[in-house]
């Protein structure tokens, strides 16, 4: 098989990047090549459990961490998260996701639900716009017109307060505002 030029620039370019890489794992492993595996051989890190936090003050780390990362000042992640979780009051028997948004941090607004018939103002800014899509989650947005609107914009005087799953609440001069989605 015969390789075109741009073949050949790719086998150089992957030798050259596994060759730097074996350098460094090889060579500069500690990052400081003098003071590398002495240093760790000199001051061992502290012995800490592997099982799993007890509690907020349970600063327990894998015992095999590299030094340059035991010599480090200032708290670990975990234990500042452990922190922030005592400090707020957050059960983490109950997280099931670590990267949802707890109902607590989510501000809540009320989508009134109109008893009787719509003010003229209100009735005008209903016919005058239609609800296109809504798009959920912690800050939700809607497609009114075309246009794209998250909670807080504000469209004709009108500002956008809430977005359920088939509606949005506008909150206007004359009252409370709900446009549908259309079936």
């Amino acid at each position: 098989m015969k390789l075109s030029k741009q073949r050949k620039a790719y086998v150089a370019i992957l030798a050259l990047a596994l060759l730097a890489l074996t350098v460094d794992r090889l060579f500069l492993a500690g990052g400081d090549s003098t003071a590398g595996a002495s240093s760790a051989e000199a001051s061992p890190a502290p012995s800490r459990s592997t099982g799993p936090p007890t509690g907020p003050d349970d600063t327990s780390a894998p015992a095999a961490a590299p030094a340059a990362i035991a010599a480090m000042p200032g708290p670990r992640l975990a234990e500042r998260l452990r922190r922030l979780a005592s400090t707020q009051a957050l059960d983490m028997k109950r997280v099931t996701d670590a990267f949802a948004c707890d109902a607590a941090w989510i501000p809540r607004a009320a989508s009134p639900e109109p008893t009787t018939r719509p003010s003229r103002p209100v009735r005008t800014f209903q016919d005058r716009h239609a609800l296109m899509a809504v798009m959920g989650g912690p800050r939700g947005s809607a497609i009114v017109d075309g246009r794209c609107l998250l909670v807080g914009q504000e469209l004709e005087g009108h500002r956008l307060i809430s977005v359920g799953e088939r509606s949005v609440v506008f909150q206007g001069p004359g009252g409370p505002v709900v446009l549908r989605l259309k079936d």
